[in-house]
């Protein structure tokens, strides 16, 4: 899996616009919900580190796992006084601890676009999860996604170092329930005007809560909540994005 790799330097600037701090509060308004005090909390797919950074300012101890030397290493540099770090695949962890709470957010899950994968993935967060811990992941979601088709999205972002244009072009395999996610990046170097270009695909899961219930009871979990992204109401086929909660 080369998703990032060397997309990876420029992800910061790319996701400036993303409101991380209001991400961590909700989340950790649903993990008060279940968890009081200060949780052992895992961040799986955790990126540059900036949601764990968060967390920990919360008052969570914080391990964040990201599949990505390269975003690994910036999280470190960034925020390894906050929070540890390690460069490992959510399918076949082995950090040799359990936690309290595991999240994995900003579609981590839908990464997974064979059901051996999301299989993987169940079984790891359980063997790393206290019982009566809680996993939390969000994801696309299949009825906004059918709803509401994906078209070509084109994304500016500039800083005093680079000026940036990402083309995503999605192509949708509808047997598989996977979109893949076509980028074609450009970046100028403003000092030197050096222009680089990066493509990658990024093939995406979407899910429906009727599957996602049966991997969840297949390793021991029960869906507790199921909510539209960043609110408290119950997903329709408006919302492209939902989160689950799971409770082992």
């Amino acid at each position: 899996m080369k998703h990032f790799k060397e997309y990876s330097k420029y992800y910061d600037l790319l996701y400036r616009d993303k409101d991380y701090n209001a991400e961590v509060a909700y989340i950790d308004e649903i993990i008060r919900k279940y968890k009081q005090g200060n949780a052992f909390l895992l961040d799986i797919g955790c990126g540059t580190g900036k949601h764990a950074s968060i967390f920990a300012d919360k008052g969570y101890e914080v391990h964040g796992v990201d599949i990505s030397e390269t975003m690994i290493n910036i999280a470190k540099e960034n925020y390894g006084q906050k929070a540890m770090f390690s460069n490992q695949d959510m399918r076949f962890l082995d950090l040799n601890k359990k936690f309290d709470v595991i999240t994995s957010l900003f579609h981590v899950m839908s990464y997974q676009t064979d059901n051996d994968s999301v299989r993987s993935c169940f079984k790891s967060v359980n063997s790393h999860l206290n019982n009566d811990g809680i996993f939390i992941f969000d994801c696309w979601y299949g009825p906004g996604v059918v709803n509401d088709l994906p078209s070509v999205r084109v994304k500016r972002m500039s800083d005093e170092q680079y000026d940036i244009v990402r083309i995503a072009e999605p192509v949708i395999h509808w047997n598989e329930s996977v979109i893949d996610v076509n980028f074609d990046i450009l970046i100028k170097e403003k000092r030197s005007s050096v222009l680089t270009q990066i493509q990658e695909k990024h093939p995406m899961r979407y899910f429906f809560k009727n599957e996602v219930d049966l991997f969840a009871q297949e390793f021991g979990f029960k869906i507790v909540d199921f909510f539209a992204w960043l609110s408290f109401n119950e997903p329709t086929s408006k919302d492209w994005y939902v989160v689950f909660v799971l409770k082992k």
